[in-house]
C-alpha cells in the first residue's frame, strides 16, 4: 500500500435555522453547520483604559449564576454520544483522532437542550479501546453556569478540533465565549493588554484591571486584596464586603473579561482520560482588529519540518458580526508552548480542513476551493478549484488522505 494523491472530500447539509421549535429530541452529531460568517474587521486597536472610579464600580450590575456540578464520567455502548449521555440530549460538531495503539478519541459539543451555537455549551470527550464497541466519556471542558440548559447569560465552549503527536499527546483547541457571547455579537479585540495579561473590567466598558499569576491588579499596579483566581479562571474570596465563588467568564463575576472569542487549548497525555489546565492563545495569535477568531472544528494536523521538529497546526478563521471571513493557520514548533499565525487567505474562506500528502499540506475551505502549502503551513499558494463534487457553504467542507493500491 502506498500513499496516493487521492482525497475524499465531503460536505453535509446543515441546519440553516436554529430556533427552539426546530430542536431535535434525539442526539445530534452533525458536521460543522452554518454557524459562522466574516471578513477581518479594520477597526481601531483596543484600548486599555485607566482604572475605573468607585462610582463606575458601584454601577456594575451583579446577577448571580446558578452553578451546576460537573457530570460524572460514564460509559456508553456502540456510540460515543448517545442522546442523554451525561445529561445532554444534543451533540454537534464532532472531532476524532486515533492513537498508535488503536484507541479512538472523539470530542464534540454537549449542547444540552438546544442545538444553537452558544449560550451554555460544554465539551465532552469519549474514548474507545475496542474499536467503538465501548466508550468512556468525560466532560473535558465544563463550566456549568446557569445549569446544563441553554441560557443567554451563559458561557460556551464550542467547536473542538483535535490533533495527536508522535508520542500520542492529544491537543484539543476550542473556542470559549464569556457569558452571553455568541459569534454574531461579540467585541473587537484580543482580551489581553500589551503585556499579555488578561484584561478585566468592573463595569463592562473600561478595562482598568488585569490578571497576573492568580491575582488581580489595577492598571497602576495595585493588587486587589481578598481575591484569588485559579488556573481555570475560577474566582473566590471577598470584594467590597461581598463573598464570591464564581468565574471571570461568568455573568456574576465582579471582574469580567472582554466579551469576545477566546482560543482555549488543552492536552491529554493519557489517551483522553484527563486533560491539562488550559492555555489561552489570544495574546499570541488573535489580532486586535478581530472580533471573532476561532478554530476550524474537526482535526488539526501534526507534521515534521525538514529538521525533524514536530509542528502542530490548527486552521482558524475570522468572522465579523456573523459574516464569514478569512482562514489562516496557527502553528507551534515547541509542543504547544508558543504559537505563530500565518497570513490570512485573501478570499472569503471561513472554516477549513487540513490534510497532508507527499510533504504538501492541502487546505479545503467552507467557501470552496483549496490552497496548498509547500513549507509546512507557513505560507499558502493561490486558490485552486475543487472539481467533481458538489457542496454547500451552509457547512464546512471536510477532507481526508487515504492509501490506495498502485
Amino acid at each position: 500500500m502506498t500513499l496516493g494523491m487521492t482525497f475524499t472530500v465531503s460536505a453535509t447539509e446543515a441546519n440553516q435555522q436554529n430556533t427552539e421549535e426546530q430542536q431535535d429530541t434525539e442526539s445530534v452529531v452533525s458536521d460543522e453547520s452554518a454557524e459562522k460568517q466574516d471578513s477581518d474587521s479594520g477597526a481601531a486597536e483596543q484600548v486599555v483604559s485607566e482604572e475605573p472610579t468607585e462610582d463606575s464600580e458601584a454601577e456594575a450590575a451583579v446577577t448571580a449564576s446558578t452553578i451546576e456540578s460537573k457530570p460524572a464520567d460514564g460509559t456508553t455502548k456502540d456510540q460515543p454520544f448517545k442522546a442523554g449521555t451525561g445529561g445532554s440530549q444534543n451533540f454537534r460538531i464532532p472531532a476524532m483522532v486515533t492513537l498508535s495503539d488503536g484507541t479512538i478519541v472523539a470530542a464534540t459539543d454537549a449542547r444540552w437542550d438546544t442545538t444553537t451555537d452558544g449560550h451554555g455549551l460544554d465539551t465532552i470527550v469519549s474514548r474507545s479501546k475496542d474499536g467503538g464497541a465501548t466508550w468512556n466519556y468525560t466532560f473535558a471542558n465544563y463550566l456549568g453556569d446557569n445549569g446544563n440548559v441553554s441560557n443567554s447569560n451563559s458561557t460556551a465552549f464550542i467547536d473542538p478540533a483535535l490533533t495527536v503527536t508522535a508520542d500520542d499527546t492529544i491537543y484539543m483547541l476550542v473556542d470559549l465565549y464569556p457569558a452571553g457571547g455568541i459569534i454574531s455579537s461579540i467585541s473587537q479585540g484580543t482580551g489581553y493588554n500589551s503585556a499579555g495579561k488578561l484584561m478585566l473590567s468592573t463595569d463592562g466598558s473600561s478595562y482598568g484591571y488585569y490578571l497576573d499569576n492568580g491575582k488581580i491588579y489595577s492598571n497602576n499596579g495595585t493588587e486587589v486584596s481578598g481575591l484569588q483566581v485559579d488556573d481555570y479562571f475560577n474566582l473566590t474570596g471577598t470584594y467590597q464586603n461581598q463573598s464570591y465563588d464564581t468565574n471571570l467568564f461568568f455573568n456574576d463575576s465582579p471582574f469580567k473579561v472582554l466579551k469576545t472569542s477566546y482560543l482555549y487549548l488543552t492536552k491529554s497525555t493519557d489517551g483522553g482520560k484527563t486533560w491539562s489546565v488550559p492555555t489561552m492563545l489570544n495574546s499570541q495569535v488573535k489580532n486586535s482588529s478581530d472580533k471573532f477568531y476561532g478554530v476550524g472544528p474537526g482535526r488539526g494536523l501534526t507534521t515534521r519540518l525538514d529538521n525533524g521538529t514536530e509542528r502542530i497546526i490548527f486552521p482558524c478563521y475570522t468572522n465579523t458580526d456573523g459574516r464569514d471571513g478569512n482562514t489562516s493557520v496557527i502553528y507551534s514548533d515547541d509542543g504547544g508552548q508558543t504559537w505563530t499565525r500565518s497570513n490570512n487567505i485573501p478570499e472569503q474562506t471561513s472554516e477549513a480542513t487540513l490534510t497532508e500528502v507527499n510533504g504538501k499540506i492541502y487546505m479545503f475551505t467552507r467557501h470552496g476551493g483549496y490552497y496548498v502549502s509547500e513549507d509546512h503551513g507557513t505560507t499558502w499558494g493561490a486558490k485552486q478549484k475543487v472539481s467533481r463534487i458538489s457542496y454547500t457553504t451552509d457547512c464546512q467542507m471536510n477532507a481526508i488522505t487515504y492509501s490506495k493500491k498502485n
